[in-house]
């Protein structure tokens, strides 16, 4: 299953967006929408993963006309099983992570595979892509905490304990910072943008308080 289309140079409106889509039916699609590549009234970055089996793939990288994406999202709901969310940017340099709303919960995926479920009362998580899942009461942890250390070099997101310990959920590392000069917030905000969003969505389906390092917050 190879991508269909990779950013595109003029922003595309819904229906032809629809028609690539159309090529390879897909019996679920997840739909994330980039913030960190996209501004209000501007042209929508969105990246169409098909879900299968717990894996998702990219299928639909493209620019958007404004409005376009909710119209996509609308249209294909008559079709299939469509969950919207968002991803870590961008997705084409090495970023992997998404994560959206699913079944009532929230399903993380990291190079495609599924690494955490999250809902009220119960987190669970895999460290290795095939390996065991591990179960977590929620009441166990006091908040849902996105990091940035105090070099930039390491960002993510865990949930702390309240025995002041923390339970990793995911995390990278950005060299980026050590080799160019000119890196300062703006590109920071930019590229660990993700961290923010995922954080809060942790903490909104575990309903745990949310906690982010500045200059995340």
């Amino acid at each position: 299953m190879n991508t269909l289309h990779i950013c595109n140079e003029e922003p595309m409106s819904s229906s032809a967006a629809l028609a690539l889509l159309a090529r390879r039916p897909h019996h679920t699609l997840v739909v994330t929408y980039n913030p960190a590549c996209s501004r209000q009234g501007q042209p929508e970055h969105t990246l169409f993963f098909a879900e299968n089996r717990n894996r998702v793939k990219l299928v639909l990288d493209a620019w958007l006309v404004p409005g376009a994406r909710e119209e996509v999202i609308a249209a294909l709901r008559t079709e299939m099983r469509v969950y919207a969310g968002s991803c870590s940017a961008p997705y084409i340099h090495g970023a992997s992570i998404v994560w959206a709303e699913h079944e009532g919960e929230l399903r993380l995926w990291r190079r495609g595979r599924l690494v955490g479920r999250f809902r009220a009362g119960e987190t669970a998580l895999r460290r290795c892509y095939v390996g065991p899942w591990r179960r977590f009461a929620n009441s166990h942890f006091s908040c849902a905490h996105g990091f940035l250390s105090s070099s930039w070099l390491w960002r993510g997101v865990r949930l702390q304990r309240r025995d002041d310990g923390a339970v990793p959920i995911i995390h990278s590392l950005d060299p980026i910072v050590l080799f160019d000069p000119t890196y300062h917030g703006p590109e920071l905000t930019r590229d660990a943008g993700w961290v923010r969003d995922l954080a809060r969505a942790i903490s909104q389906a575990t309903a745990l308080p949310l906690k982010l390092d500045s200059p995340l917050a």
